[in-house]
């Protein structure tokens, strides 16, 4: 070790705050940033001479920095004063910055929660003198204070944000020498200190950085967290700060995604809530405004109903109570007495899962891949590019380009209402043994969705119907020779959404159950070998997937990309009570409503075809 090593060293001494210096209305603290008491170092003991004449102010009191942990990218105020005392003790007031940041490190100080401050500060001439059985005892004869921090621990030289990879190198190897023993110093003298295996050390520390990189990695491809990590890695974070930081994103987002779930009229209940919610119970509240304990009994089912209507904001309007649909599992009358309606369910030994559902058609839009739009707030306009600029050759060498323009309209979304409704005596809900609410909120539910699906193909835009794909503008049509398309027909279906550069995503074909048979029989050409029909084992037709249900008319095909389909739903599943209509019966109607609209961005997408005959 040198004399001009330890002079250009920068050196860091650490002192208590006396909170009785603090003047709040100024922002300003009086602190000792430094003393005669001896310090020891890795060259021997220090001791800073505070003579006058030995410490250099003029950075202090030039305004120097009052910065945070030694950090020069978080600075939050500056030396007003500094001085030397008669009882040899260097003292200055430090001002904190009116930002945010200076405001939150000055209230803390007045809290005593931060009450260490270390100066920074460099040696400009010493002398040694050595100590036997001791550390020499060096004396800094000229030494200049730069900087002032407040700090949360004596300074590492270790450690400090936005150093680069290589610089945190090179710190550690500097630290980990001045570590090493050193054998003499005497003053003005050359040292040799003992040999530092400086390679090793490069190697370690490199090692040590590659498996901090790689675990942050990991854990960030692990959680999609890319930017933290580059920040992470950047600016030196530990694997233990890494995951506290990624811990808070991580929650962050799950919180977003629960704040997303409630505008589409969800609520975040635990599977055991979800498993307790009665269907029953809501019904009996809503039926008996001014039973007292119908309401007691049904305290959970309205919160739940009140908890995923405030989700939708004022602008929200529900008539009776709604159900989010997640609880759900749609017209039928069930009584208790009467066979078919309701009677099989009322005995001793009746096991839950002895009832058989109703057999409904299959939702065959869902199944083709539309687009579904939950938690809608008022009208929707989407724009939609309906032509694209055009290219033109130039006639001459100095002819102008003709000018080509994007087209665009708005595909709109509008609240349209469809309703149901069941019929369910008071007697039935008393006595039904596989819980009637599981019945009838999944009959509720599927006729409503039912009722959805088939709007989706085949709504008219009249009598407060969406308009479906079959009453588009715009949508390919082909009229069929017969009942059953020909395998050419078939192609020119394919053709007709090929030309219009509509042929994406995954294109499938809807038909009915009479059409799965027939292109089940009907040969491509010739006769009917295996394997030549238009309908092969393969389920395809001309090489696209095919769904099959009864919500599609008999005669009719559609062939396209659903995923063009956007169904817009506005909350979940509305539900009132009617106890008056049937009430000489004592039979309650339920009335539900669901609230959606259907649109198509590309109507050139789909291609239906029918016989010919409306």
């Amino acid at each position: 070790m040198t004399k001009n090593t330890i002079e250009a060293m920068p050196l860091e001494r650490t002192f208590t705050i006396q909170s009785r210096a603090v003047d709040d209305e100024a922002r300003t603290v009086e602190i000792s940033f430094s003393s005669e008491e001896p310090y020891e170092r890795y060259f021997g003991s220090e001791v800073l001479s505070h003579n006058p004449q030995s410490v250099r102010l003029a950075r202090l009191n030039g305004g120097a920095a009052v910065l945070v942990n030694h950090d020069s990218g978080d600075q939050v105020g500056v030396v007003d004063s500094a001085r030397i005392d008669d009882d040899m003790k260097g003292r200055a007031v430090i001002r904190f910055s009116k930002s945010q940041r200076g405001q939150d490190v000055f209230q803390d100080v007045k809290d005593d929660i931060r009450q260490l401050v270390s100066v920074g500060y460099r040696i400009h001439r010493y002398k040694t003198v050595e100590r036997e059985g001791m550390s020499d005892l060096v004396t800094v004869t000229d030494w200049e204070p730069f900087e002032v921090s407040i700090v949360a621990i004596p300074a590492d030289a270790t450690v400090g944000v936005g150093r680069s990879a290589e610089e945190l190198l090179e710190t550690k190897i500097k630290a980990k020498q001045k570590e090493v023993h050193m054998e003499t110093i005497k003053e003005e003298v050359q040292v040799e200190a003992v040999t530092f295996d400086a390679t090793a050390e490069r190697t370690k520390i490199r090692t040590e950085e590659k498996n901090r990189t790689e675990a942050i990695r990991g854990l960030s491809d692990l959680h999609d967290l890319g930017d933290l990590a580059k920040q992470g890695i950047s600016e030196g974070w530990s694997l233990t700060d890494f995951n506290k930081k990624a811990l808070e994103v991580v929650g962050e987002r799950n919180q977003k995604a629960r704040t997303e779930s409630r505008h589409s009229g969800e609520v975040d209940l635990s599977p055991k809530d979800r498993q307790e919610f009665s269907m029953i119970r809501l019904m009996d509240a809503i039926s008996n405004p001014n039973d007292r304990s119908a309401q007691n009994r049904a305290g959970f089912e309205l919160e739940v109903s009140a908890e995923s209507q405030r989700g939708f904001g004022s602008d929200f309007k529900c008539r009776g109570e709604f159900v989010p649909d997640s609880l759900l599992s749609g017209k039928r009358d069930l009584s208790a007495g009467i066979a078919t309606d309701g009677a099989e369910l009322v005995a001793n030994n009746l096991l839950a899962d002895s009832y058989i559902e109703v057999l409904r058609n299959a939702m065959v839009t869902a199944q083709a891949g539309i687009t579904i739009l939950p938690g809608l707030i008022g009208n929707v306009a989407i724009p939609r590019q309906t032509s694209g600029a055009a290219s033109t050759w130039i006639s001459a060498e100095d002819g102008d380009a003709t000018e080509g323009e994007a087209q665009f309209d708005q595909v709109t979304l509008t609240p349209k209402d469809l309703a149901c409704y069941t019929e369910v005596t008071r007697r039935l809900l008393l006595q039904s043994t596989p819980a009637i609410e599981g019945i009838v909120r999944r009959d509720l539910a599927m006729a409503q969705a039912l009722g959805i699906d088939k709007a989706v193909l085949y709504g008219t835009a009249a009598s407060g119907q969406p308009r479906g794909i079959k009453n588009q503008t715009g949508v390919q049509t082909l009229d069929l020779a017969a009942a059953s398309p020909t395998y050419a027909e078939i192609i020119i279906m394919v053709r007709k959404v090929l030309a219009g550069n509509a042929l994406t995503g995954t294109p499938q074909w809807l038909i009915s159950p009479a059409g799965w048979e027939a292109l089940s029989t009907t040969p491509k050409q010739g006769s009917g070998v295996e394997g030549n029909f238009i309908l092969g084992e393969n389920n395809r037709i001309a090489g696209y997937e095919r769904q099959v249900s009864n919500q599609v008319t008999t005669e009719e095909y559609f062939f396209g990309d659903f995923s063009q389909v956007m169904l817009g739903e506005w909350g979940g599943l509305e539900i009132n009570v009617d106890p008056f209509t049937q009430s000489l019966k004592g039979r309650i109607r339920y009335i539900t409503f669901k609230t959606c609209d259907v649109a198509v961005r590309q109507p050139g997408s789909f291609c239906y075809a029918h016989d010919g005959i409306v």
